[in-house]
């Protein structure tokens, strides 16, 4: 009986790293398009040099860059790092939201958040552009989260708001002050479902002091007038969102 329950865990875990593989070739689909704004579901995949549409036995997330020693299959230039990084840092958020919710509806809502997370932190690390829809996604998953794992779910978003309206303020103060803009709307909706989520004044303090400080200490090394912030607050709010789940 042991023997089989292991098994089952086994193929369970296989399950969840092959799901995890896929959906994060799937989001590399929407972190190069969607910038350019293209269609995720057309043209088919294709290499991005010669424009030579895909094989089904190159779309294997992972291996095939792997079996292709990351070159492109018909032009042989080199592909992109961010595919394989992706694909494995997805399999990684499936793999830790499966170990601390196995399978439940918030291990759906986890992963899907902090999947949606990403996908906009690399958008924005590479091209400094946030897309409201993937934005909006994030919020709704925070609220939909927060609605299954709160007794009274208007009362717990009376502090995430009451933090979100304080920013809002400050970003206008911020504004009228420097005459221009220091926080943008796409952070704003951001830090409202971190809020949201996190649902812990004291960790989401935490969250814009780690993440402030490692956006000032970048802005330092690079000297660079402008940088992309969501960068800064996924990190922490992965950290510390799972870190309180333990």
């Amino acid at each position: 009986m042991y023997r089989l329950k292991e098994i089952i865990l086994w193929f369970e875990w296989i399950l969840v790293i092959i799901f995890g593989l896929c959906f994060g070739s799937f989001a590399n689909v929407i972190i190069t398009r969607v910038p350019h704004r293209q269609s995720i579901f057309c043209p088919p995949s294709h290499c991005e040099k010669c424009q030579t549409s895909l094989q089904p036995h190159h779309l294997i997330p992972l291996f095939s860059y792997l079996l292709l020693f990351g070159r492109c299959a018909f032009c042989h230039q080199r592909i992109s790092w961010i595919y394989p990084f992706t694909e494995c840092c997805i399999m990684i958020l499936a793999c830790i939201s499966f170990y601390f919710y196995s399978f439940s509806v918030n291990t759906i809502l986890i992963f899907l958040f902090f999947t949606s997370f990403f996908i906009a932190t690399l958008i924005d690390a590479f091209h400094q552009e946030v897309h409201a829809e993937i934005l909006f996604f994030v919020l709704l998953l925070s609220c939909i989260f927060l609605y299954f794992n709160s007794e009274f779910f208007l009362n717990s978003l009376i502090e995430p708001l009451a933090i979100i309206g304080f920013i809002c303020l400050l970003s206008i103060f911020l504004q009228a002050i420097l005459h221009k803009k220091v926080i943008g709307e796409g952070d704003i909706v951001v830090l409202a479902a971190t809020a949201i989520l996190i649902n812990n004044l004291y960790l989401f303090n935490l969250i814009l002091l780690s993440s402030s400080c490692l956006a000032l200490i970048w802005l330092l090394i690079k000297k660079q007038q402008k940088i992309a912030l969501l960068p800064f607050l996924f990190f922490p709010t992965f950290y510390l969102f799972f870190g309180q789940s333990q």
